[in-house]
């Protein structure tokens, strides 16, 4: 069994009045959930192949035990020719799972295929989880040319908000294609999410993507970041945090300025195969958060 731990501020001076013992409450846990990052499946079998599968399995054998109730599949899923072996694998998942795109997909020009692989998963989640919507795809892209099939989806989970958002560059480019990107076009992921948080109404929410959600070469520039920032603050106390990958490793940031926490999953492709584990819970109507990460290597 795992125990992870929930930060919380100090304890309150003892007081037997009834009032105190009406608003002070401990947090009551929710469910937990999973998330995973970079299988990175691009053959039919293989390692990596086999590292998704075995991850899979740990997920199924905890499930029951920790209480998780879904998987967020954080991009770089598969490409090239590993599309069946990976939708095989995840398949195999005793629980929902929700996958979003990377750039990986993208920059090998296997997008649509990408899309059109998960299309009718996307679909059978409609029925599974209350509220998911999946933005249009294909959709113009004008600052590219061609067109984009973004992944940006949201759905509802005990009076959570998950918000999939898929910022991963559409550029081809070695460089340039590790970038976020705001893509602040109709049918783009900017507008999605601005239309997410304009409907949210004060609900908690957390989002999720493959591109870090922070100021870095592999996240946004300085620019792009501050319209994030602008975007994300008048709603930081709904939104608790960023839900990444593409790093290939463990990290956390707290992004002060729009009132989130950026949570970054080591890849399940290299070195321990990473699940992060965030525990939901509820004290006095507020939702609280707290997450670990386990090495199953």
């Amino acid at each position: 069994m795992i125990l992870l731990g929930l930060a919380c501020a100090g304890a309150p001076p003892v007081d037997d009045s009834a009032a105190l013992k009406e608003t002070v409450a401990e947090p009551v846990l929710k469910f937990r959930f999973a998330a995973i990052a970079d299988p990175h499946v691009y053959t039919a079998e293989g390692e990596h192949v086999d590292r998704l599968n075995e991850t899979v399995d740990w997920i199924n054998a905890e499930a029951a035990a920790l209480d998780l109730r879904l998987v967020l599949v954080l991009g770089d899923v598969a490409w090239s020719e590993g599309f069946a072996a990976a939708r095989d694998a995840l398949d195999r998942l005793e629980l929902p799972y929700v996958p979003i795109t990377g750039d990986n997909e993208i920059q090998v020009g296997d997008e649509a295929v990408y899309y059109d692989t998960f299309a009718d998963h996307y679909a059978a989640l409609a029925d599974e989880l209350d509220g998911f919507g999946l933005g249009a795809a294909p959709v113009p892209n004008p600052e590219y040319g061609g067109e984009s099939w973004f992944t940006n989806l949201g759905f509802t989970y005990e009076g959570l908000r998950f918000v999939g958002v898929d910022w991963a560059a559409r550029v081809i480019d070695p460089l340039l294609g590790e970038r976020g990107h705001l893509h602040d076009f109709t049918g783009g992921t900017l507008p999605f999410l601005r239309e997410e948080l304009d409907a949210s109404d004060g609900q908690s929410m957390v989002l999720f993507s493959h591109i870090p959600m922070h100021m870095s070469p592999g996240g946004f520039t300085v620019d792009d970041f501050n319209v994030l920032i602008d975007t994300l603050a008048p709603h930081s106390e709904a939104v608790w945090a960023d839900l990444a990958g593409h790093y290939h490793a463990d990290a956390e940031q707290a992004v002060e300025e729009a009132g989130y926490t950026l949570y970054v999953t080591d890849a399940v492709w290299d070195d321990a195969m990473t699940v992060r584990i965030v525990e939901v819970y509820e004290v006095n109507g507020v939702m609280t958060f707290a997450t670990e990460t386990v090495e199953l290597l």
